[in-house]
């Protein structure tokens, strides 16, 4: 594929980086990245993915020193917020969680993922037992994800981890 569209490298990779993720082989999805990297060096966004990656092998301080650093050079990407506050809430961070989401919703008012936001940022809420605000917040993106249009399986999973939270919230309301 990379000899027939030599353009697209970098969307290429990053799908094979993808596919090995769903195999459960994460050191060779970062090999991928990490290569990119050295091609591609001044690309923010694959610094976001190596993030994420790091978070799904259990790294947490590597995750965050990237991340951190990517919210600090780009103070206003609304996206690089919103993987901080994931990153923070896989590793159980919930009020800094809560933070950098609320840093989200103020910078991305109506990006295509503000509805993941606030089910996300409900979840936390959850985790810390403010159940009014959790819920306020699932149902909150719940309501925009109705708004919007864009990937309808990762819309029905999010969907489904909303229910799924509003379910257990309902229990302590």
């Amino acid at each position: 594929m990379i000899a027939i569209f030599p353009e697209r490298e970098l969307d290429i990779k990053m799908k094979k980086a993808s596919v090995l993720k769903s195999m459960k082989d994460l050191g060779a999805g970062l090999e991928i990245i990490n290569e990119l990297l050295e091609t591609f060096s001044e690309n923010n966004d694959l610094l976001n993915y190596k993030a994420y990656w790091l978070q799904y092998l259990g790294k947490r301080e590597e995750a965050l020193d990237i991340i951190q650093d990517l919210v600090k050079n780009n103070p206003d990407n609304a996206m690089y917020y919103d993987t901080y506050g994931e990153i923070l809430m896989y590793f159980e961070d919930y009020e800094d969680a809560i933070n950098a989401f609320k840093k989200t919703l103020d910078l991305a008012i109506d990006d295509w993922y503000i509805y993941q936001t606030y089910i996300k940022l409900g979840i936390c809420y959850k985790e810390l037992e403010n159940f009014e605000l959790a819920r306020d917040s699932i149902i909150k993106g719940i309501e925009l994800s109705k708004e919007k249009s864009f990937d309808v399986d990762s819309k029905q999973k999010w969907l489904a981890i909303a229910d799924l939270y509003l379910k257990q919230i309902e229990i302590f309301l």
